[in-house]
């Protein structure tokens, strides 16, 4: 994500989201980060979400 255009704002992005989220869901998000093969700040907020309502 860093090697982007724009992608170390996406990181900033990424980390602020513990201001709003339990550790745990945000663990789990970052573990199942890479198994979906796609790193993208998008991604990553939609697998947060799905963590979340499970």
């Amino acid at each position: 994500m860093l090697r982007r255009s724009g992608g170390d704002c996406e990181m900033a992005d990424i980390f602020a989201l513990v201001l709003h989220h339990d550790e745990q869901g945000l663990v789990r998000t970052v573990e199942l980060t890479p198994d979906a093969g796609v790193a993208t700040k998008t991604h990553v907020f939609n697998l947060l979400y799905r963590v979340v309502d499970s």
